[in-house]
């Protein structure tokens, strides 16, 4: 795990050192289905936003692992019924793919006093298999989900779709980075993160102005 951890930062590093213009990202590991002591390791050699796309899961691992100083993350589909048990779980929510998930996220930050960062998903390509808002629908609901108390909207999450060809993979992203600064114009200063790129393809989202990556089997190992 020490060579992989310590090959994905210098992959970054160097990428940095080729393009100025791009910011320090934030590596997010994904540990959905992964032993508590991969994570324990990985936290030992310096990571320390780790991400779960399902709940209960996620709830089980906070409470093993509180002694740990880790940022969580919760990058999976919104279940309406467990909303009141995710907010204030996570430093960040990336998967607010509804309007009323947003409507139900902030009635339970404002029982609990508190206020909760999220992103919205962006389906990119509008394929009909994935969740998120349409690139067309995205900027209204940002203007909905902005308003709303208890929340703090601060970028978007990105799933663009599978593709055949480098030229594919650099046009969704591009896309992508379009989308998030139209969005910020509207938003203003505090919509800060896009959240795109996964294990196999960081560095090209890295390289279309991604703020946060999401990597999980390159880091941790195959997934039980």
């Amino acid at each position: 795990m020490k060579k992989e951890f310590e090959s994905l930062n210098k992959d970054i590093s160097d990428l940095l050192k080729k393009n100025p213009n791009i910011a320090k990202p934030r590596v997010i590991a994904v540990s959905k289905r992964q032993p508590i002591e991969r994570i324990r390791e990985l936290y030992r050699l310096g990571q320390r936003d780790f991400a779960e796309n399902y709940l209960s899961e996620a709830l089980e691992k906070q409470t093993q692992l509180q002694d740990l100083n880790i940022r969580w993350h919760f990058i999976g589909n919104i279940q309406s019924k467990k909303i009141k048990e995710m907010v204030g779980k996570f430093n960040l929510i990336h998967s607010v793919s509804r309007l009323k998930e947003a409507e139900s996220l902030a009635i339970a930050a404002q029982k609990n006093n508190v206020v909760q960062d999220i992103l919205i998903q962006v389906n990119i390509a509008s394929e009909e298999s994935k969740q998120g808002f349409s690139p067309e629908e995205s900027n209204r609901a940002a203007l909905q989900i902005k308003d709303l108390i208890g929340l703090r909207l601060i970028g978007i999450m990105v799933f663009p779709p599978l593709s055949h060809t480098q030229a594919e993979s650099h046009h969704w992203f591009e896309q992508g980075r379009l989308l998030f600064e139209q969005i910020k114009g509207v938003i203003g200063p505090q919509f800060e993160r896009l959240s795109m790129g996964t294990s196999g393809d960081y560095l090209l989202a890295l390289s279309h102005g991604a703020t946060d990556i999401r990597v999980g089997e390159r880091l941790l190992g195959p997934r039980a």
